[in-house]
């Protein structure tokens, strides 16, 4: 989530998020699932959630891609709404591989997780890129959902964090049916450490955050990022509705330029464009 919120507002919040540790985590009712806030910017968040969640197409279409038996992965977890969303899709013969580098969420995360008893949910507390190493992740005191790798802010705070290639933990035996993607820009960075999951997978569907301007701060040229979509054979299209609109990714100025003129966009793509459509009668 991107906030554009004046200086007063982001005091403000980190006012509030400061008041608000002694009685953190907060919890909340989203849906089938009770989910752990650990700042008040993050509570705000859910209680948008619970009012969001039978009429979010993002999470309609996830539904639809995690298929029962096979692994969902979710990059940028969060509070772990898209993680147990998975669980619960791909039952308990799947499995489900929630990424979360920041600590507040991951730890928020672990809490929701253990009171689902979602025992087939694996956190991992990395930053999900194309190499293993360490790389420096910015926080932002007003707003613990704003968390980016490799961030020119001074206004951040700053610290080294664990980053691996996915590739590199994701058992080889697993089908992927389903992969998210919502990490401040890094989207390409982790995609890059995703190629042999992609490879390996024919019937793997990914929804993603596509953020032009953020993916060029990582260092990912958005037109190129789509080009690369094409070239593995895969179609597109934007979630606005519970019907994704179909975009050409042979033109992806177009596509690029219709998501700069709101800032972002999410994107849905798979080899074969009937995936985002199947099982719609339990999305």
């Amino acid at each position: 989530m991107r906030l554009n919120a004046s200086p007063i507002a982001r005091r403000a919040m980190r006012w509030a998020n400061a008041l608000g540790v002694p009685f953190a985590p907060f919890r909340v009712r989203v849906g089938r699932w009770t989910l752990h806030a650990p700042t008040v910017d993050r509570l705000a968040a859910l209680l948008v959630m619970r009012r969001s969640i039978d009429h979010d197409p993002g999470i309609a279409i996830w539904r639809r891609l995690c298929r029962p038996g096979t692994c969902a992965i979710d990059v940028g977890a969060n509070m772990g709404l898209y993680s147990l969303v998975a669980a619960e899709e791909v039952g308990p013969a799947g499995r489900v591989i929630a990424v979360e580098v920041d600590h507040r969420n991951a730890d928020a995360a672990d809490r929701s997780f253990r009171l689902a008893d979602a025992r087939h949910v694996r956190l991992l507390r990395i930053a999900a890129l194309d190499r293993d190493g360490e790389v420096e992740l910015g926080t932002r005191d007003d707003h613990a959902g704003d968390h980016q790798v490799m961030a020119d802010d001074p206004a951040r705070r700053r610290s080294m964090v664990p980053c691996r290639r996915l590739d590199s933990v994701i058992d080889r035996d697993l089908e992927v049916s389903a992969i998210k993607l919502d990490i401040q820009g890094a989207e390409g960075l982790a995609l890059a450490g995703l190629e042999a999951t992609i490879a390996a997978n024919p019937r793997i569907a990914v929804l993603m955050e596509f953020w032009p301007a953020a993916l060029r701060r990582c260092g990912t040229d958005p037109e190129s990022l789509l080009r690369g979509w094409h070239a593995r054979g895969f179609a597109a299209a934007v979630v606005e509705t519970d019907s994704p609109r179909a975009v050409d990714l042979r033109r992806p100025g177009e596509v690029v330029a219709a998501a700069e003129s709101r800032s972002f966009c999410d994107l849905v793509l798979a080899r074969d464009p009937t995936t985002w459509r199947e099982r719609a009668a339990r999305g």
